[in-house]
């Protein structure tokens, strides 16, 4: 695809950037400043590095953090300062179009992070001070690692959406479609009126029973203290987006049962999309962090109280819901750049990406490879890593000689393989 065909639709290739100043006996003074306080800092900050490196002393949460702020700092700074003291030296400032939407991305990404980061530093200080009797285990090396990934990925999120924001057609009603299109027909799951009646009964009644079998679950895990464990806070937590997922698309397909026939328009359309791709997104990386709870239950019992935490349960759940966020956002913008010029009739009974690209008069090309690359991401890789994690399960099992032991370390993994299977 061309870039204005996926991108802003201008015809602007290049950026040219004024810098600081425009006077030539300012620039040669400007760029030593600006050079020493660059190596001033990236020395500064790789010191920092190195002392928390060689030091054990220094081997705490609170350096650990450090050592990451530094280098965001380092990333930060080279980001911009660096291309800055170049274009001093050079009477050409201009900046590729994708070379300027790259510089944007990285600066809010390693900008964001160090902001998410002094975050949770002075939550570190707070748990040190304040809760001095649980601090090592709540601020655990698991927790740590956690609480940075979990920043890192809070950011990669903004700067992806102010990022892919730029790409977006600026000017009023260009945003979305840009055709006619203002309604998709959805075929359901059969055009049979007498059929309609039946599987009417037959959804609802299992919309029914799946509501309230999760809200019961939910119920008891919050009733009873003894599940006050990070295996069914997992499971109340894969009740609720399961209860979110058929809510998304169960109750629209019976109302269209009911209707001769079902008309979308197009916001709730997309609106649905992106719900469905979050929710589902959220119950397979659920679906991983379960997994992992096992995996540490049964081969590293020792660790686990301490690497399965409050706050590890936490900043996992908080990075499946952002990593399906990511993907969810994507899939709908992507999709509502398209153009749709009619037939507007969806062979499906819910919106979803294969039926609505079957309908798109623009090139879908792009919006293919990322639903591959979603894919990947969102069933893929969390199969492996489910796959890998009950592998090791399976062999730490197999090494407990009583029959007994092993039939109680498989049964703590029922229900996460119920729900797998």
């Amino acid at each position: 695809m061309d870039l204005g065909a996926s991108g802003n639709g201008s015809v602007v290739t290049e950026f040219v950037l004024l810098g600081l100043s425009e006077t030539p006996a300012l620039q040669p003074i400007l760029f030593i400043i600006f050079l020493l306080a660059y190596v001033a800092t990236l020395g500064g900050n790789l010191s920092i590095l190195a002392a928390i490196f060689v030091e054990p002393k220094l081997h705490t949460p609170m350096y650990f953090f450090l050592g990451n702020l530094s280098l965001l700092d380092v990333g930060c700074i080279s980001v911009t300062v660096p291309a800055m003291l170049r274009r001093f030296g050079s009477n050409n400032r201009n900046v590729p179009y994708r070379a300027c939407l790259s510089q944007l991305f990285c600066f809010h990404l390693l900008a964001g992070a160090d902001c998410f980061l002094l975050t949770v530093m002075a939550y570190d200080r707070y748990l040190a001070i304040c809760q001095p009797l649980t601090y090592s285990t709540r601020m655990s090396w698991g927790a740590q690692q956690a609480l940075v990934g979990m920043s890192c990925v809070f950011s990669f999120t903004n700067a992806l959406t102010q990022t892919v924001a730029q790409l977006l057609p600026m000017e009023p009603g260009a945003w979305g479609n840009r055709t006619t299109v203002t309604e998709f027909i959805l075929l359901g799951l059969t055009e049979n009126l007498r059929l309609k009646p039946i599987l009417f009964v037959v959804f609802l009644f299992a919309y029914v029973v799946t509501v309230g079998g999760n809200l019961s679950i939910l119920a008891a895990i919050f009733v009873e203290p003894k599940l006050h464990t990070p295996m069914y806070y997992f499971l109340g937590n894969l009740s609720l987006l399961d209860i979110g997922c058929i809510t998304v698309t169960v109750p629209p397909m019976l109302a269209c049962l009911l209707s001769p026939q079902c008309r979308v328009p197009y916001a709730a359309c997309i609106s649905q999309l992106f719900f469905f791709h979050l929710l589902a997104g959220v119950d397979c990386h659920l679906l991983t962090a379960m997994a992992y709870d096992r995996y540490l239950a049964i081969c590293q019992p020792l660790t686990y109280s301490t690497r399965m935490c409050r706050e590890v349960q936490g900043a996992l759940v908080g990075i499946c819901c952002t990593i399906s966020f990511i993907n969810a956002l994507t899939h709908t913008v992507a999709v509502s750049v398209l153009d749709f010029c009619g037939p507007n009739v969806v062979n499906h009974f819910y919106c979803d990406l294969p039926p609505l690209f079957q309908l798109s008069c623009s090139s879908i090309h792009l919006n293919g490879q990322l639903l591959f690359v979603g894919a990947t991401f969102m069933g893929v890789f969390p199969m492996i890593l489910i796959s890998v994690s009950y592998a090791h399960v399976t062999a730490a099992v197999l090494r407990i000689r009583s029959a007994e032991g092993r039939k109680k370390a498989f049964s703590t993994c029922g229900s996460h393989l119920t729900v797998v299977c």
